[in-house]
């Protein structure tokens, strides 16, 4: 049932619960979105979020791959909200198996037969309608700002809740419409309330009130921007003349949310405007592939047109449509949205409508826009992966343009003059890889405050940035040919984001010293960092071999919140107020030696000590009371952990991998609930008790050629929820008392033959068993829910019969 409260729930969890994870994802509106730009873009949105940069995605099998290969180590939560087909569920997630040990998944949707097929049914909570108490609850909470009537609307409260039915979205729409309003304007609303039969009338009450800029914002945003970003939608309003403070009130009203820097409307509300749009607005806006038939055919009145948004599999080659025509009679049309896979052949529109504000055009295939196209209305412009060699072979005044996005066009290789735009805010190139010049009227672009040149590799130099003092975030990450860091001025103080990626820059200008985020990668040359970077928060440097010292200037401040350092080989040491932070929530100092802690430290959740000689830990380690992460990885010399560790009660993974001698006292680390100590110098004959003693591990990695036969390692002494076991060397007959044992991977091992026990992990649903040289056959007896299975084709071959006789569930071979 829409309505009833499944998103707010889950939206509850997420913000609650978040900050308890590697990574965290909401995914709204699954089921809309699948349908709108397809499962490839739902799993890109998805790597993105939850690994914090974009990859290419080819396929829906390519993003299956990739999402399971990168999920398989993070403790994540990712909320699904409103996913209506099994199919979105199966090629975002396979199953619970794609995620490590202490990640959550979230699914809601309104369709209980479809997730109980993909989950079982114990672990399904169906939503009640809520009670009338409760609902009378909710609704003063909206309407009067407390939990109960106030004085003389007891009955008008009541009446309202009764006509609610339960549904928590109708009480807050309709609470927040009676909000401040005296008696008998609420009885006057009651009263129309009696007269609508269904919820989408209902909630149609919340719209009383808005002014014209205010329903303008709330249709446009249903109608062509709903889980967009916050900037990209303000940008497209602001491009038409609409007042910002419309989306506060509209977030008032319950009408919108705003989500990860994203406006996120309800389904239900927005399918309630969508329907408005239908009803008063007929022809205003076009987004349904029917009406841009229509509109196109002459059967719709194009002049009354202001939005449009063709979709994909609209296809422009038909010969009978003169679509030129129909543009030029579109002379109210303010903002013109191409999808990604919408079909325009060079040369299809040769005109647009003078009165234009925002145009969306990916793939745009002509080398330049039409030259008898007058753009001076002209606010944004995005020609993602366009053809384009030059804006227009004439210049043209675009004196109110404000953003400008011609990303990935390789056709690119100088940019126009930037002396005709005046007032351009965001300009974005990024990956036009064939781009060599950049014109110097861009350091005179006084407005400017966000500049991408990321990946424009063969780019050498910048102009002079000479009057860019409102400059925010500067990318010029994988600029691999630019020789050196533009000159600026000194009012770039607002400047707060830096990312470069050169290897011929030498230095930095310490006029930046407003920057809080600064990213080095690769930066091969650079020989140092100004002292003045005193207000950096995040800093993240690798690959920078020349950097010889960070200035201890730089953490004299007590605001740091990640530090990232690696592969910086001519960089010995670390300043010693490193260790006083208090705020540090992410520490990663790949081969360099631990600082001293001297405080307790409760914000710092992951620490990376890759690579370093040490031989032990320091006590003051245990001063990190708030750790979770800590790795450890490819410190060869580390034989003893501190008592100390005790003290990190949040420690729930710890990564050993490469060190040359597992430490003794790894019982102590009780709240364990990942360990991997893959490549790591274990006792012989068999991994050494004290990991039986780990009471709460669920995930044990584990990898020693040498233990061929480890029937010595009790595998029942355990803890009961180990789910994840991944072993190279032997198994042991008693590996089926690991009940709870979802994913084995004995993968790259000397095995001969698996245990017959395994036949009793009732749970087990992924096993990997490629590269085993030595063993010839599975077992005739395979767990029953077992769906996935990795192994060498010719032993995937001769067990074929089998598996398919015997497996219930075979998803994967």
């Amino acid at each position: 049932m829409s309505g009833i409260g499944k998103t707010e729930i889950a939206s509850v969890i997420y913000e609650r619960y978040r900050h308890q994870f590697e990574a965290y994802c909401f995914l709204d509106d699954v089921g809309e979105m699948y349908r709108k730009k397809g499962l490839t873009w739902l799993q890109k949105s998805l790597i993105c979020k939850l690994l914090g940069k974009k990859m290419i995605v080819t396929s829906e099998r390519d993003g299956a791959i990739i999402l399971k290969n990168a999920l398989r180590w993070k403790k994540v939560l990712l909320i699904l909200d409103n996913v209506d087909h099994l199919s979105q569920l199966e090629l975002i997630f396979g199953g619970t198996e794609w995620f490590s040990r202490g990640s959550r998944i979230l699914i809601t949707t309104r369709d209980k037969h479809m997730i109980i097929t993909h989950v079982k049914e114990d672990k399904v909570y169906e939503v009640l309608l809520l009670s009338e108490t409760e609902a009378l609850e909710l609704f003063c909470m909206h309407a009067f700002k407390r939990k109960f009537p106030e004085r003389d609307f007891e009955e008008l409260s009541s009446v309202v809740v009764t006509y609610a039915d339960g549904l928590s979205l109708a009480l807050k729409v309709l609470g927040s419409s009676l909000y401040g309003r005296n008696k008998e304007q609420c009885r006057h609303i009651i009263d129309r309330l009696k007269k609508i039969p269904h919820d989408l009338g209902k909630l149609k009450i919340g719209l009383d009130g808005l002014n014209k800029d205010e329903m303008r914002t709330f249709l446009d945003i249903a109608c062509l921007c709903n889980h967009e970003s916050r900037y990209y939608v303000e940008l497209i309003l602001r491009s038409c003349g609409i007042h910002l403070i419309g989306i506060s009130y509209l977030v008032e009203k319950s009408l919108l949310c705003i989500r990860d820097y994203s406006f996120e409307m309800q389904s239900l509300i927005c399918q309630m405007g969508l329907n408005v749009l239908r009803e008063e607005y007929a022809n205003d806006r076009i987004w349904l592939i029917y009406e841009v038939h229509d509109l196109f055919a002459g059967k719709l009145k194009a002049e009354k047109v202001e939005s449009l948004r063709i979709p994909k599999g609209y296809r422009f080659e038909d010969d009978h449509v003169n679509h030129n025509k129909v543009f030029k009679r579109m002379q109210s049309l303010q903002v013109l949205i191409f999808t990604h896979r919408t079909i325009c052949p060079e040369s299809t529109i040769t005109s647009l409508p003078s009165n234009l504000q925002w145009v969306e055009w990916p793939n745009y295939a002509s080398c330049s826009l039409p030259e008898g196209f007058e753009p001076s209305h002209f606010v944004g412009l995005c020609l993602l992966g366009s053809r384009l060699v030059e804006l227009w072979p004439i210049p043209k005044k675009l004196s109110n343009l404000k953003h400008l996005d011609l990303s990935e066009s390789l056709g690119l290789t100088k940019t126009p003059n930037f002396g005709d735009m005046p007032n351009l805010e965001t300009l974005i190139l990024w990956k036009c890889e064939n781009l060599e010049e950049v014109h110097p009227s861009l350091g005179h672009c006084r407005m400017l405050t966000y500049l991408s040149l990321r990946g424009c590799v063969k780019l050498e130099k910048l102009p002079k940035f000479v009057c860019m003092e409102s400059l925010e975030i500067l990318h010029l990450e994988k600029c691999t040919h630019l020789k050196r860091f533009p000159k600026i001025c000194e009012d770039m103080r607002r400047l707060s984001m830096l990312d470069v990626g050169s290897p011929w820059i030498r230095n930095l200008s310490p006029a930046l010293s407003g920057l809080s985020y600064l990213k080095l990668k690769g930066c091969e040359v650079l020989e140092s960092i100004p002292e003045a970077f005193r207000n950096l928060e995040r800093l993240h440097i690798s690959g920078c071999n020349k950097l010889a010292t960070l200035p201890n200037s730089l953490f004299e401040s007590q605001q740091w919140i990640f530090l990232y350092i690696r592969k910086c080989s001519g960089l010995v040491e670390l300043p010693v107020s490193l260790g006083i932070q208090k705020n540090l929530a992410v520490l990663c100092i790949a081969e360099y030696t631990f600082p001293e802690i001297n405080r307790d430290v409760h914000c710092l959740k992951s620490f990376t000590l890759e690579s370093t000689g040490i031989r032990e830990l320091p006590s003051s380690i245990g001063n990190l009371r708030g750790l979770e992460f800590l790795s450890l990885k490819g410190c060869e010399d580390l034989v003893y952990l501190p008592n100390s560790l005790r003290n990190l009660t949040n420690l729930q993974w710890l990564i050993l991998r490469g060190c040359k001698k597992f430490p003794e006292n790894i019982d102590d680390m009780q709240q364990l609930e990942t360990l991997e100590a893959r490549e790591t110098a274990i006792p012989q004959p068999a991994p050494p008790p004290s990991i039986a003693k780990l009471g709460k591990l669920k995930e044990l990695m584990l990898s020693h050629e040498q233990f061929q036969h480890s029937s010595s390692f009790v595998l029942h002494q355990v803890s009961s929820d180990l789910c994840n076991l991944n072993i190279l060397g032997g198994l042991p007959e008693d590996l089926g008392s690991l009940q709870s044992l979802v994913r084995l991977d004995v993968s790259g091992s000397y095995i001969s033959c698996l245990p017959k026990s395994i036949n009793k992990l009732s749970r087990l649903n992924h096993l990997n068993v490629q590269f085993c040289q030595n063993l010839n056959e599975l077992p005739r007896e395979l767990p029953s829910n077992l769906t996935e299975l990795f192994a060498d084709y010719h032993l995937a071959l001769k067990s074929i019969d089998d598996l398919l006789n015997k497996c219930l569930k075979p998803r994967m071979l």
